[in-house]
């Protein structure tokens, strides 16, 4: 049975953290409305006396010792009334119904319920992750638990919507420094998880490849270039750094794409037509598409082709992918 009280903020033990799951513990928005109007709902504690365990409201305490205040008004839960497991879903229910959970949030209370409270992986899975809006999966369970051991650099940016989910799974697996370097790159350039993946799929390969490091490839003086620049947009940035990974990766392929792409420009096809190379240039015929609305505008294109066919650069082209 639980009772309102007022409770000394010196008989809770504010170190004791079983229940809390808030990330990141901030309590300055709180300290300036509290210093202002005071404390409007009562925490929730739980224990029989000093000093008391927070199961909800640490960051209202805080804030609250910080403006000193000496009590506060608590709901209290006797330990006969409610086990630690009890108290912790208590805790979840609280929060889920008054916000949404951040991604860090809901991993730290993966953590806890599977180191903490010694419960079931897959009860986990099946009933703690769908109350969380987190699919069932035992990968996604993997994945979220990977973030309870990453840098609170990278956990800040995540619970904070600045780094993607996606991306931070992505970038888990390489060693400290890698991920931070990687870290840094994803969020400054704000790249997205198509672009981030290819990026880090080049590096990985060009780092087997050449034996180099890693974080060397990343703090190459052209890259270092491309990123210092400040007459380019970050979207511009991040191609530039895609394009520079691409042709250390694939420095034949990126020479083929270069001549293909300057042929095309001497040719100066409308753009009603469309001619492009076999994938990777493995092949030796070029593909036309062609788009019309009426018989002129096919016969102004079937023109537009018979001039091309008797330029020397078609003929260029075509001698490229023998």
């Amino acid at each position: 049975m639980r009772v309102l009280k007022r409770v000394s903020i010196e008989d809770i033990n504010l170190n004791d953290h079983r229940f809390v799951f808030s990330y990141p513990l901030s309590y300055q928005r709180l300290y300036n409305s509290i210093k202002e109007i005071g404390l409007i709902s009562p925490v929730l504690l739980r224990g029989e006396g000093s000093p008391y365990q927070v199961i909800d409201g640490l960051q209202r305490i805080l804030a609250c010792q910080k403006a000193r205040v000496p009590s506060i008004e608590a709901l209290i839960y006797p330990e006969d009334s409610l086990d630690e497991l009890g108290g912790f879903h208590l805790a979840i229910h609280l929060n889920i119904h008054n916000r949404s959970l951040n991604p860090i949030e809901k991993a730290i209370i993966l953590y806890k319920l599977l180191n903490q409270f010694q419960i079931d992986p897959e009860k986990i899975i099946q009933h703690y992750m769908p109350l969380l809006e987190l699919p069932p999966a035992r990968k996604v369970f993997k994945n979220f638990l990977i973030f309870n051991r990453m840098e609170e650099e990278l956990k800040l940016a995540i619970a904070k919507g600045e780094f993607a989910v996606e991306l931070a799974w992505e970038i888990s697996k390489f060693s400290h420094s890698e991920r931070q370097v990687l870290f840094r790159l994803g969020r400054d350039l704000k790249l997205g998880i198509n672009k981030m993946r290819e990026i880090i799929r080049y590096l990985e390969e060009i780092s087997l490849r050449d034996g180099t490091p890693l974080v060397s490839l990343l703090t190459a003086e052209d890259i270092q270039r491309v990123l210092a620049q400040e007459r380019i947009n970050l979207p511009q940035k991040g191609e530039k750094l895609r394009q520079i990974l691409k042709e250390k990766r694939y420095p034949q392929l990126s020479k083929l794409e270069k001549t293909f792409s300057e042929g095309l420009k001497k040719l100066r096809l409308p753009p009603d037509l469309k001619l492009t190379p076999p994938p990777f240039f493995e092949g030796d015929k070029l593909t036309l598409k062609a788009q019309f609305n009426s018989p002129e505008a096919l016969k102004d294109l079937a023109l537009t082709l018979l001039e091309a066919a008797e330029k020397e650069t078609l003929q260029r082209l075509l001698e490229d992918l023998l």
